[in-house]
């Protein structure tokens, strides 16, 4: 934003920089408002929750760019809340782009929870224990591809057991796609450990520091200076911000991409002392050492690169499953948007006992997108010997197909001889 005077005043700024020359950046204006408590994002998100509210849900849809299946979840029906957003726990204003709705719906569903989370990245219904995602145009499987042929991004997916904890290695996958996984696994405590963004630069094309980011993001955090030192140091920044769980949907809510991004959890709030001491250790790791074993009571660590692939260190043991059906389900969406040409889609993902059995008969896969109409969408998944790396031909040869009925809802992983998985 550049602020003029008018007329005889042409060509001086309202708020200028340091040099006469220069604007204040945004930034500094930010932090400045900031002092003064003049939190904008939080009236322009206050203003919306009120809109929503009030406006009909189709209306609400191409005001805010809401999918149509999530506007009408304010307004189907007034016991629903009085038709008003419920906060998160744990927030203050309920974002304007990362609002959860919780509601009870006496017909379709008696007696079954239903939680919605949008976010400007993806929407996630869950109906009892299933969920629904929503998968838009500019998604990872959709943004990339391989090669100067620009061939079809491929599903990928390698899972070694270390120690009492699984590392997984896959693509295609933003964080904002991912948000809800997280946000669901990690202890209340979240270290933003490592970020790199091209959609917050200053005036002179630098990146913002974190904190500034998570401050626009309008997030609660706390940030931890490391120093200068940190500053070459891969995986580590020069800041940690620590913030409660609650905090990340906001904070990672599909409206920029960080093309280096690195999330540790921790089972309470750490002190000066124990954060130096995580950053020495990751800052000084080799690249494959676990990370989970060096951190008292960590059970989650996540490591993103180019907003595509993913490193997942985690205690839980059905994660791998989960991660291969949301990648399944990204995959099969990104199909979907693209043969119906609209600009995203809902669709269930697969159920992670199917998922769970295929990561016992094998811990490396790929997958490429089949034959694909707007309503059927089939994966071709190959088992490999080893994880796969750029390079490297997908096998010819389909071990299962996993064939995903839009109309129903459902999906079928079928091997090769045709027999149900």
């Amino acid at each position: 934003m550049t602020l003029r005077q008018q007329a005889d005043d042409e060509g001086r700024f309202i708020l200028p920089g340091r040099g006469a020359s220069r604007r204040q950046s945004a930034a500094s204006i930010h932090s400045l408002m900031r002092q003064y408590e003049l939190l904008v994002l939080s009236a322009r998100n206050t203003a919306m929750t009120e809109t929503v509210a009030d406006l009909p849900p189709i209306v609400v849809s191409d005001l805010f760019g809401m999918h149509p299946n999530i506007a009408p979840v304010c307004a189907l029906c007034p016991r629903w809340l009085g038709g008003r957003p419920r906060r998160l726990p744990g927030r203050g204003v309920a974002q304007s782009q990362s609002m959860a709705f919780f509601h009870q719906c006496p017909a379709a569903c008696p007696g079954r929870r239903r939680m919605m989370i949008c976010t400007g990245r993806m929407a996630v219904e869950f109906i009892g224990d299933g969920a629904m995602i929503e998968v838009q145009r500019d998604g990872a499987f959709s943004v990339n591809s391989v090669g100067m042929d620009h061939l079809p991004f491929p599903l990928t997916f390698s899972v070694c057991e270390v120690g009492r904890s699984w590392r997984i290695s896959a693509s295609a996958a933003q964080a904002g796609e991912l948000i809800d996984v997280i946000s669901r696994s990690v202890n209340d405590t979240v270290l933003v450990v490592d970020l790199a963004t091209n959609s917050f630069l200053d005036e002179d094309f630098r990146q913002w520091r974190p904190s500034l980011i998570a401050a626009e993001q309008d997030a609660d955090f706390i940030v931890h200076p490391i120093g200068a030192w940190a500053s070459a140091t891969p995986g580590l920044g020069e800041e940690i911000l620590v913030m409660h769980r609650d905090s990340l949907p906001g904070f990672l809510d599909g409206s920029w991409s960080p093309y280096e991004l690195s999330l540790v959890d921790v089972p309470v709030a750490p002190t000066p002392a124990q954060l130096d001491e995580i950053a020495l250790f990751v800052g000084t790791a080799p690249f494959d050492e676990p990370v989970l074993p060096h951190i008292e009571g960590s059970r989650f660590w996540y490591s993103g690169h180019d907003d595509c692939y993913l490193t997942v260190e985690t205690t839980d043991p059905a994660m791998p499953a989960v991660v291969l059906s949301r990648l399944l389900a990204l995959l099969a969406g990104s199909a979907l948007v693209s043969a119906g040409e609209t600009s995203s889609v809902m669709i269930p993902e697969p159920d992670i006992a199917t998922t769970g059995r295929l990561i016992s008969e094998s811990p490396h896969w790929i997958g490429a997108v089949g034959a694909t109409t707007q309503a059927l969408a089939t994966i071709r998944l190959s088992a490999l010997p080893q994880r796969w790396r750029h390079g490297q031909e997908p096998p010819i040869h389909a071990d299962y197909t996993a064939t995903l009925d839009q109309i129903r809802g459902t999906w079928q992983i079928t091997p090769a001889d045709k027999q149900c998985l």
